[in-house]
């Protein structure tokens, strides 16, 4: 027996659940789903470092929708199940992409095993951080950006010491 308005528009970023016995419902539930404080500013780094940015999940696809806007993420899909989000990730690599995972849950395994390179967070599940190339301790997404500061840094000192080997060998070996 339907409660008076429990069926009421909610928010696109609100699920609703409901608490029912033998004779019908008790409560209902609206539960809203926020963002990281630091979400933002992370897809906005990772944009202008020329990342492009998906955001893949098994939650509700209205709610995925909602966030995917509000953080300017024009690639999304919600609903998604672990095999699901595997073959999103494998059409990406077939297309010549190098995919980058970022994950936290059980069911993200699998993609942070299959990815190019990929990051757990700390306070995530266990089979998750066993995946991943990168566990961020901190939980924090603003030290997922300074994962990729640090991989940037990284090639940049690679390559420098690539050309000084080639200039070294170039002038010393003949």
């Amino acid at each position: 027996k339907p409660l008076p308005g429990a069926l009421a528009m909610l928010e696109p970023e609100h699920t609703r659940i409901y608490l029912c016995d033998e004779e019908g419902w008790l409560a209902a539930f609206d539960l809203e789903d926020r963002l990281r404080p630091e979400a933002a500013a992370l897809v906005e780094d990772l944009r202008a470092r020329g990342i492009f940015v998906h955001l893949v999940s098994g939650d509700d696809p209205q709610v995925v929708a909602a966030l995917a806007r509000r953080l300017g993420i024009p690639a999304f899909a919600g609903g998604v199940t672990p095999e699901g989000k595997l073959d999103y990730l494998r059409r990406r690599q077939r297309g010549g992409r190098r995919v980058v995972m970022i994950g936290d849950g059980l069911n993200d395994a699998p993609v942070l095993a299959q990815a190019d390179a990929s990051i757990a967070m700390g306070g995530g599940a266990a089979a998750a951080q066993h995946h991943a190339d990168v566990v961020v301790m901190r939980n924090s997404l603003a030290d997922v950006r300074r994962v990729f500061e640090t991989a940037q840094r990284a090639m940049r000192l690679v390559r420098q010491d690539l050309a000084w080997a080639l200039v070294y060998n170039a002038a010393a070996l003949p």
